[in-house]
């Protein structure tokens, strides 16, 4: 298996590594906890002795336990399908709307989201799957959520802020 791949896997198997039980032992016992998805993921993967010592982990784990190996293939066939963007056509669509309604927000002098609130929006993006954590954009609409987090008419269109 490549280093490529097996780094996929360990992403996946992060989302939602307590439903293998089978790994969630000896991880646990490395790492002290289950590293989590999330900003951070890698202070994380630094207490399990770095990532190559986190990857020689799965890697046994995935050689000596066929069920191990199953689960991370479809963790990462799940990660992949809920990350794959909108086409672009969707996305100009999805961000001249956003921008727009933005625009009205502020023609009608609706008050600005606090940055409380957008702080608030923003941590429950960081904590959905939809969330492509490498550029922090909706795999539903496209958009950058650390910025339409800020937006005062905007709505997460998984219905979750």
């Amino acid at each position: 298996m490549s280093d490529d791949r097996l780094k996929q896997i360990v992403y996946a198997l992060t989302l939602n590594v307590v439903s293998c039980p089978a790994a969630v032992e000896r991880v646990t016992a490395t790492c002290g906890a289950i590293p989590q998805r999330g900003p951070n993921l890698m202070a994380q993967v630094a207490q399990c002795g770095g990532q190559d010592a986190l990857l020689a982990l799965w890697r046994d784990l995935i050689a000596s336990d066929p069920t191990i190996a199953a689960y991370a293939s479809d963790q990462w066939n799940s990660y992949v399908a809920a990350t794959t963007m909108p086409p672009l056509a969707s996305q100009a669509v999805n961000a001249a709307s956003s921008v727009l309604d933005e625009a009205g927000a502020i023609v009608s002098k609706t008050p600005p989201v606090s940055a409380d609130e957008a702080e608030r929006r923003f941590n429950i993006c960081l904590g959905c799957d939809f969330l492509s954590q490498d550029d922090q954009r909706c795999s539903q609409c496209g958009c950058f959520m650390r910025f339409k987090a800020t937006f005062r008419s905007a709505q997460c269109p998984a219905g979750k802020w």
